[in-house]
């Protein structure tokens, strides 16, 4: 640490821990998962009812993307879905 100029914070420094929850992440000896306490209300959030709601939903859920087996490929039909609707209203508007 001398070497690279670091300097630990006693208050905010935790050592011995066997998970370390930092942004959104918990960090243990096995690897890095999502923290539950963040994916709980992921798990429970209502249908979305509109584009906006479905939009940020799905904003949430890429933030785990890592964690979800074929996200990508289960959320095709949705993004089509949506690009569908995006050239629907741009084609209305010109």
């Amino acid at each position: 640490m001398v070497k690279f100029n670091l300097k630990l914070a006693p208050k905010k420094t935790n050592l011995g821990v066997k998970v370390v929850t930092f942004l959104g992440h918990q960090v243990t000896a096995e690897g890095i998962g999502p923290d539950p306490e963040k994916v709980r209300p992921l798990r429970e959030v209502p249908m979305p009812t509109n584009v906006s709601q479905l939009r940020s939903l799905l904003g949430s859920l890429s933030y785990y993307r890592k964690f979800l087996k074929n996200m990508s490929a289960k959320l095709k039909p949705i993004n089509a879905m949506l690009k569908r609707e995006r050239s629907l209203r741009s084609r209305l508007i010109t």
